[in-house]
């Protein structure tokens, strides 16, 4: 489990807070001065935690003024919340299983080459991974990580957590993601695995992830169940 920051616990306390309504009657949260003293924390720290409220849109700070606690709308079948360089999206849920549905080492073709950067003859990893959310088969992860940035890859770390490999025991730091939302044919794949009903199509996520030193390291198609799919953001402005 990885060792949150000073302003990663006052961020996430604060959020319990606004979660918990306190303070709905009056909108706004303590001044960063009364934060300071409540959390033995410095002004730096107080604003690191409030900008992160600020990016998942649950507050809104005013320039020099208070900082505004944004009203919530009642989304209550959310399975994803989407994030940012700052914050990484999650799943929206405590029960998750991850079957490994397939694993092996693979050379990038022309046309992998072509959705995923990676360079056309150089070998990656090919991990298929079905996500199995409240007893529910409601999407795949079908992801290649180029074995020259993530070494040692095998397929009981891919049931467990690949991006915990990769920044604990490889060392390396992932920066963000860009992703690309669409509505695509379902595959022979899909409907073997995915709740499909009458449907013949599928939610579609393509995923091109970044270390530090700005390459890609993996690029992953995420194949929703239609009837499941629901994904949030704010989009400040």
């Amino acid at each position: 489990m990885s060792i949150k920051s000073k302003s990663d616990h006052i961020y996430l306390d604060l959020k319990k807070r606004i979660y918990s309504e306190e303070f709905d009657h009056y909108q706004i949260l303590p001044t960063e001065k009364e934060l300071e003293l409540a959390y033995n924390a410095s002004r730096n720290t107080v604003r690191k935690a409030i900008r992160l409220l600020n990016i998942e849109g649950l507050v809104y700070s005013k320039t020099g003024s208070s900082n505004v606690v944004l009203r919530r709308v009642p989304i209550t079948d959310e399975l994803i919340s989407t994030g940012n360089i700052m914050r990484p999206s999650k799943i929206k849920h405590n029960d998750i299983e991850t079957v490994v549905l397939s694993f092996n080492q693979s050379t990038v073709n022309a046309k992998l080459a072509n959705k995923s950067t990676f360079d056309e003859g150089e070998s990656v990893f090919h991990a298929v991974r079905l996500r199995i959310i409240g007893g529910k088969p409601m999407m795949i992860d079908d992801s290649y990580f180029r074995e020259e940035i993530v070494s040692g890859l095998n397929q009981k770390i891919a049931s467990q957590s690949i991006y915990e490999y990769i920044q604990k025991t490889l060392g390396l730091k992932i920066i963000g993601s860009k992703m690309a939302d669409r509505v695509v044919k379902a595959e022979k794949m899909d409907r073997d695995n995915l709740v499909l009903g009458d449907k013949n199509c599928i939610a579609q996520t393509q995923n091109w992830a970044y270390i530090d030193s700005g390459e890609i390291f993996e690029y992953t198609e995420i194949h929703f169940s239609p009837e499941f799919y629901v994904r949030t953001r704010f989009v400040p402005r």
